[in-house]
């Protein structure tokens, strides 16, 4: 990045103040003060915690050039005027304004990734298998809303052809507000479930949601979409680039199979429109990240990846921490197998997780903490997916929360199952549930902090 303080201004509607006299060039961006700042653009945020405008002294001390700032220069009071200021009514809105501008200024081709389950392992995938044959910059960590994503698009660098770009969102018109900034030349949606259904009413209301992603599709753009999928199916024919990833007949790239190898790894047998099948290897286990790879399959075969660079992409990807991470773990004077999968949690990858680990060797143990945002379906969707546990013939269910304290009642009787109302309870009595031998699921919304319990279990 390269940008004179004076397009800054421009690019934000913002007006200069102050300075030194020779030209200000900006190089990078940062919201955080005790980052490196040498020729950043720092920008001001209020938040609940802190405010950034509080820290504009202390990154100009650690090297930045400029700042971002709502306050006037009087009420900042800086002793040091070491970087021009550049004030604007809105610093949120001026960030992602100048996000929206500085990618239009690159060449990179966009891959834009929603939906309601997936979303992350998926971009994982893609980018993976677009690495094989692109410079490709991709969403790292939970950098997928309207502070994270243009932090991303920062990132980019003149040499980055693709940037693989997740797009989060919990209430209407987020996803149309991310699009504006990145504005996709691919669109994919994962599926349509029922995370935020709190927030936005039903399926129907995330549907709509997600598609907002298409407000902002680029001319002869391509949506990639889940053509088993029962919301998604209906948009086809609506647009006139469209690849549709599945087991349906009616899907371009589809898997006439799909093998579950324990919890180690899945295989599917993969054919992109009239080419020959070919196999791909994914070294995670259960048949939603099987539908994740034929995603990223999609994408590349219209990025022109070859099939061998689609297979060694797919091979070679690595989740994102507290992802369906498999891990042994010392424990008891024994071993156990740990998997982690606690960043977050919706009804569907609930399910596709109490899957994976039914499919284990020993015995299995779930540790299923509260999901969240599901508003009038929280106390029969909580009850459905202890159902969906107890039926999985696992040797113990350990239910943790207010809402799966319903699902408790639901199942007691009918399987093994222990209830604790908060995670601090669960593990005071954790070492009497879990023994050497055991594969134990950990699982939670991610305000439910279930790290804890994973390094609990990790000693």
């Amino acid at each position: 990045m390269k940008l004179s303080i004076d397009k800054v201004a421009a690019a934000v509607g913002g007006t200069v103040v102050g300075g030194p006299e020779s030209p200000v060039v900006v190089t990078g961006v940062s919201i955080d003060s005790r980052e490196d700042q040498a020729g950043k653009l720092f920008v001001a945020l209020g938040g609940e915690r802190a405010d950034g405008h509080d820290f504009v002294e202390a990154a100009f001390a650690a090297g930045a050039v400029a700042a971002l700032v709502e306050r006037d220069v009087d009420v900042l009071g800086l002793s040091v005027p070491a970087g021009a200021l550049v004030k604007v009514a809105s610093t949120k809105q001026a960030l992602k304004d100048l996000a929206a501008y500085y990618i239009r200024t690159t060449d990179v081709k966009v891959v834009g990734i929603t939906g309601s389950a997936g979303k992350t392992t998926t971009k994982d995938m893609i980018a993976s298998v677009l690495s094989t044959k692109y410079s490709t910059l991709k969403t790292e960590g939970n950098y997928n809303n309207e502070i994270g994503l243009p932090l991303t698009v920062f990132r980019l660098e003149p040499h980055h052809e693709y940037a693989v770009i997740e797009m989060g969102m919990n209430h209407a018109g987020e996803i149309d507000r991310l699009s504006a900034i990145a504005p996709p030349d691919i669109a994919l949606i994962t599926n349509i479930g029922l995370a935020h259904v709190e927030n936005l009413g039903s399926r129907e209301g995330i549907f709509a949601a997600k598609s907002e992603i298409f407000n902002h599709l680029k001319p002869n753009g391509a949506a990639v979409l889940n053509g088993n999928d029962d919301k998604l199916v209906t948009l086809r024919g609506k647009m006139p680039n469209m690849c549709y990833f599945g087991t349906e007949a009616d899907c371009f790239v589809r898997a006439s199979e799909i093998i579950q190898n324990g919890i180690e790894s899945s295989d599917c047998m993969v054919k992109i429109g009239d080419t020959p099948s070919f196999k791909l290897h994914v070294p995670l286990p259960g048949k939603h990240i099987a539908f994740n790879a034929l995603a990223a399959a999609a994408i590349g075969h219209l990025a022109g990846v070859p099939h061998d660079g689609i297979q060694r992409g797919i091979a070679s990807f690595r989740p994102t921490k507290m992802r369906m991470d498999i891990s042994a773990c010392a424990y008891n004077g024994g071993e156990i197998t740990l998997i982690n999968d606690c960043y977050n949690a919706s009804p569907d990858s609930m399910k596709s997780s109490l899957d994976i680990l039914a499919n284990a060797s020993g015995r299995k143990v779930c540790v299923l903490g509260d999901m969240r945002e599901l508003g009038d379906y929280s106390r029969s969707v909580h009850i459905e997916i202890a159902k969906h546990a107890c039926a999985k013939n696992l040797d113990m269910v350990v239910l943790v929360g207010d809402s799966f304290g319903h699902g408790y009642e639901a199942i007691k009787g009918d399987c093994v199952a222990r209830y604790f109302v908060d995670q601090a309870a669960c593990l005071r009595y954790i070492h009497e549930i879990i023994k050497p031998g055991d594969t134990v699921l950990v699982k939670a919304a991610r305000g439910m902090k279930f790290e804890q319990t994973v390094k609990h279990l990790r000693g």
